[in-house]
């Protein structure tokens, strides 16, 4: 996943906000019970990051999880 700031335009209004892979809010990752999930992030912005991932698992709430 590439962090990186990108140009937005909204309401004739024009600003740099950042975005994973181009996208804001980041893309949706897919996995089943068992899968090994590995995510490789590259921070392109000149600051420090923290994404935070809302994990949805059946039968039991939306967790936070900071990485």
């Amino acid at each position: 996943m590439q962090v990186q700031m990108t140009n937005v335009t909204r309401l004739c209004s024009s600003k740099s906000i950042v975005t994973v892979n181009g996208q804001f809010p980041g893309p949706t990752v897919f996995a089943r019970e068992g899968d090994l999930v590995v995510v490789r992030v590259v921070n392109h912005v000149p600051y420090n990051m923290s994404i935070h991932w809302y994990v949805r698992t059946r039968g039991m709430p939306a967790a936070t999880l900071p990485v």
